[in-house]
């Protein structure tokens, strides 16, 4: 059963791809909505909402966008336990769910890949994230969260992908249009 608040917000961000990151020689131009929802998804089902959407779970490439969604979550007091329990799944991901014998085995940062890759690779995570802890599984925390306990604000945080949170989608709009913009 399928257990979210029946309001989204949402974000719809431009995002211009060049043929390189210092170029501003635009080639390509996409715009997407960001629906946040409240509710208690595991990451996979959260995945899944999402791609019934039409669309992913976040891939959040620059500070911007991860502002901007911490202050829709803010504005519209989506910030509290009953909303999202603690945080919100995002398309980060450790693709390899194997279990772990030792610490060498663990993931870090190098190791998590987004759902959607963008052009740049953009994190904020919490201090002494991502640790993959195996305390309650063997497998470890092979989700990526916004964390929002304590003074976390949206910081990004590794987390066990059984756990259940809200989730922010990402869908791309049939209709956008972008400005070129040309560096004189």
């Amino acid at each position: 059963m399928i257990s979210t608040l029946a309001f989204v917000v949402s974000i719809a961000v431009p995002l211009v791809y060049g043929q390189s990151v210092d170029s501003v020689d635009y080639t390509r131009c996409e715009c997407y909505d960001y629906n946040i929802h409240c509710g208690k998804e595991t990451w996979d089902s959260a995945k899944a909402l999402c791609e019934a959407e039409g669309g992913w779970l976040a891939t959040i490439d620059n500070e911007q966008l991860w502002t901007d969604l911490r202050v829709e979550i803010n504005n519209n007091n989506m910030n509290n336990k009953e909303c999202h329990n603690f945080g919100f799944w995002i398309g980060l991901h450790d693709a390899n769910r194997d279990d772990i014998d030792s610490d060498a085995d663990k993931h870090d940062a190098d190791d998590l890949e987004w759902l959607e890759p963008m052009c740049t690779y953009y994190t904020k995570w919490a201090p002494g994230e991502p640790n993959d802890n195996t305390k309650k599984s063997h497998q470890g925390q092979n989700a990526v969260q916004l964390w929002f306990r304590g003074n976390k604000d949206g910081l990004y945080d590794d987390d066990y992908e059984f756990r259940e949170k809200g989730y922010i989608c990402q869908v791309p709009l049939e209709n956008c249009s972008c400005t070129e913009e040309d560096e004189g």
